[in-house]
């Protein structure tokens, strides 16, 4: 960071808060918090709309690590707002993503559903690598839901983008929480378990996309 002070080139010094935010999130989230906020107001002097708003919406990560869920959703809809008036689907998709997550986490199913399916239609067949957390956090909401066919056909079809396109896990911890429920939902399916999960095992990108997309009710 010092480094890039010295540089005086704002991009450059934004990164290197950003880098550094994420090495001490896990330790201090004030800190990394901060860091993220000051990257936004060196990466808006420079011009770099997308990362600044990036950085608004790893701040909201922080304050949902911290179990903060209204600071969190304040923010990532500040994001979403910013991510639709630059015209970047991607970063739209993401605050989809991010707070249906945090519907969820409330047992708000039905809402967190809608921000999925929202989230997975703008990544499309298109971003087959970000399709696999969607999928899986839909087929934890119709867990919750008592849809164990539905749910179980959603992870086979989710692991198997997986498997094929050699998807990298982004958040561990949160990856590990859903394949428990998903192991406990295949042990309560009984001998039905393995047929389901073949149905979504054996979809390609489009129909796996067609099946999470439907209602679900």
């Amino acid at each position: 960071v010092e480094l890039a002070r010295a540089t005086r080139h704002t991009a450059v010094l934004a990164g290197a808060l950003s880098n550094l935010a994420d090495i001490v999130k896990d330790g201090n989230c004030t800190y990394a918090r901060a860091l993220h906020k000051e990257a936004m107001h060196l990466f808006e002097s420079s011009g770099s709309a997308e990362n600044a708003i990036w950085s608004l919406s790893h701040q909201a990560d922080l304050y949902r690590q911290e179990g903060n869920p209204v600071e969190a959703r304040a923010l990532y809809s500040e994001a979403l707002k910013r991510f639709r008036q630059l015209g970047f689907s991607h970063g739209v998709a993401s605050c989809l993503f991010d707070l249906g997550g945090l519907d969820a986490a409330l047992g708000r199913y039905r809402e967190a559903r809608r921000f999925y399916q929202e989230s997975l239609r703008l990544y499309g067949p298109e971003n087959p690598a970000e399709l696999p957390r969607g999928i899986e956090s839909l087929a934890e909401v119709a867990i919750h839901s008592g849809q164990l066919e539905r749910a179980l056909a959603l992870a086979g079809a989710g692991a198997a983008i997986r498997e094929r396109l050699f998807v990298r896990t982004r958040n561990p911890v949160r990856r590990a929480e859903v394949a428990q429920k998903i192991d406990d939902a295949r042990k309560d399916a009984g001998p039905a378990a393995t047929a389901w999960w073949m149905k979504g095992w054996n979809m390609s990108v489009e129909e796996t996309l067609e099946y999470a997309l439907q209602d679900g009710d």
